[in-house]
């Protein structure tokens, strides 16, 4: 299982109308709103980073109401 960290900036004041679009995104594990930089950031899941990439590009980022994201990709530790 592929994870990914995705800090997204909304439109002003539509950040609880993205998080509800977000939601239904059956990739999308967590969408929690934020103070800062950012205005949510979500976890998202998929079987491989192919398919993660594809959710990334194809179902977050065309969002309305989103203006930028920064994804993090999780990686395995080796400690």
């Amino acid at each position: 299982m592929e994870t990914a960290f995705v800090l997204i900036s909304c439109e002003v004041g539509t950040t609880d109308k993205v998080i509800k679009k977000l939601q239904m995104i059956n990739e999308i594990n967590e969408a929690t709103p934020v103070w800062g930089t950012y205005d949510i950031v979500i976890k998202i899941t998929a079987s491989t980073k192919e398919e993660l990439r594809d959710a990334i590009r194809k179902k977050i980022r065309t969002t309305d109401n989103i203006r930028t994201t920064m994804s993090l990709m999780v990686t395995e530790s080796k400690t």
